[in-house]
């Protein structure tokens, strides 16, 4: 066991908090399909739950009410124990990682690997999804693939393969099909590969990315868009003119409000 200083466990409560806010706002509730360079589709998901596995702390609430407090950011630091399993430096290393957990699926997907079957020293995981930009690997487990781990970059290269992403799509939980796309390559390079795609795809998605591939294609001028675009590197093909130009009005309707 590890005694952590007040101090130490004041700092990882705002980076859990913060994380907690992003986990909430972009993952939650929600099921990415994954589509690989070799026509390979996935899905993974993120639950609440699984929040305080992730982080990795020992603490005085359940998993739920862990969650719920950090959420509402009304975690206190006395809820975080002083005798912790891990070290500072593990414990600091994953609150730096939960502070960006959604980068994972929002950041430069052209940095990121869906690994097959990670291996490591304490477990093993049927897919993980690498990142080298935010240096982060989120491990998925059991048949619905749910986040439960998250590693370093450079400790989770064992796996069985590791494939390109070309593709990440989003639908709520609760829907049949996918209504959003985060990320693709090319149109054509989606289709060659996956040429079923569209069979995953709410008919307005089919529409929009076969027409206007170059913009972000959102539904609407959520806040969820201002904090992603302006805290992670778009996906080259977001980053244009029209999209930029989409910002400024999606800034500028924030401020009068």
């Amino acid at each position: 066991m590890h005694n952590i200083s007040v101090d130490k466990r004041r700092l990882l409560r705002e980076k859990i908090i913060n994380g907690a806010q992003e986990y909430n706002t972009h993952l939650v509730n929600k099921t990415f399909l994954i589509v690989c360079e070799d026509g390979y589709t996935d899905a993974v998901r993120f639950f609440k739950r699984d929040f305080l596995h992730l982080v990795g702390v020992k603490t005085d609430l359940t998993e739920s009410a862990f969650y719920n407090n950090c959420v509402r950011r009304m975690l206190d630091v006395s809820n975080i124990k002083e005798e912790q399993k891990y070290n500072w430096s593990t414990l600091k290393s994953k609150a730096d990682r939960i502070e960006k957990i959604h980068k994972i699926i929002y950041a430069d997907v052209q940095d990121s690997l869906f690994m097959i079957n990670l291996h490591t020293n304490s477990s093993d995981f049927p897919v993980a999804i690498r990142n080298k930009s935010i240096a982060t690997c989120v491990g998925f487990r059991e048949t619905i693939n749910k986040a439960r781990t998250l590693r370093k970059y450079d400790n989770s290269n064992d796996a069985d393969e590791q494939k390109r992403i070309i593709a990440i799509f989003e639908k709520k939980q609760t829907d049949s099909l996918y209504s959003d796309l985060v990320y693709a390559s090319t149109v054509k390079e989606l289709y060659y590969k996956k040429p079923d795609i569209n069979s995953f795809l709410t008919e307005e998605l089919k529409k929009m990315v076969e027409t206007n591939l170059h913009t972000p294609i959102r539904k609407d001028t959520r806040t969820t868009i201002k904090n992603i675009s302006e805290t992670v590197k778009l996906p080259r093909c977001f980053r244009t003119d029209t999209y930029s130009e989409k910002l400024k009005k999606i800034k500028l309707k924030n401020r009068v409000r």
